[in-house]
């Protein structure tokens, strides 16, 4: 830095990281024997600032639970995000099949869960395959999806006893035999 710079960009910071700086003047001065000498002035009072937001990277290793899985609901884990950059939410979406473009979303945020990084799933239909993936969020928008393996997950309801029968009438009654 130039004699007459009182500023400098400092780059490659982390998002929505808080640095802590002190800066000190230094006189580089060159005595007569050719021998430089360096004078400091004195520290500046430590002085922070916090990067802002950025994104925040997906969430990963997303699975779904077995023990847990019933006819009627699933429970979905993951764990956080390596750059959660100020995250406060999550959202778990997930759609019939592979290919349905039917998206049903269920937002988790940090206040209901203290970010337990768990969601059951529940309302879905017996014996019936379904896609989930998860979102982290923040002010500045969502993870993005990707196709990794550990951010999207299949699955199956198990299946559920059969309902009890309704309407059921008898007709052409013989001797030794009737339609139901």
């Amino acid at each position: 830095m130039s004699s007459t710079s009182n500023s400098i960009i400092i780059t490659d910071l982390i998002p929505y990281t808080t640095y802590t700086y002190i800066v000190q003047a230094l006189v580089m001065h060159t005595l007569k024997n050719g021998n430089v000498q360096d004078l400091w002035g004195s520290k500046s009072l430590a002085r922070s600032f916090t990067t802002l937001q950025a994104k925040p990277s997906p969430p990963r290793n997303l699975r779904v639970n077995k023990k847990d899985l019933t006819p009627v609901s699933a429970t979905v884990d993951w764990q956080a995000p390596v750059s959660p950059n100020g995250l406060n939410t999550y959202v778990i979406n997930y759609r019939v099949g592979p290919c349905t473009f039917v998206i049903f979303p269920a937002y988790v945020s940090q206040k209901e869960t203290n970010f337990s990084l768990s969601h059951t799933l529940s309302g879905l239909q017996p014996f019936t395959s379904y896609t989930v993936w998860v979102q982290a969020i923040n002010r500045e928008g969502s993870s993005n999806l990707t196709s990794e393996p550990s951010n999207v997950e299949a699955f199956q309801t198990l299946t559920d006893a059969p309902s009890q029968p309704q309407h059921l009438q008898y007709v052409n009654t013989q001797s030794t035999s009737v339609r139901l």
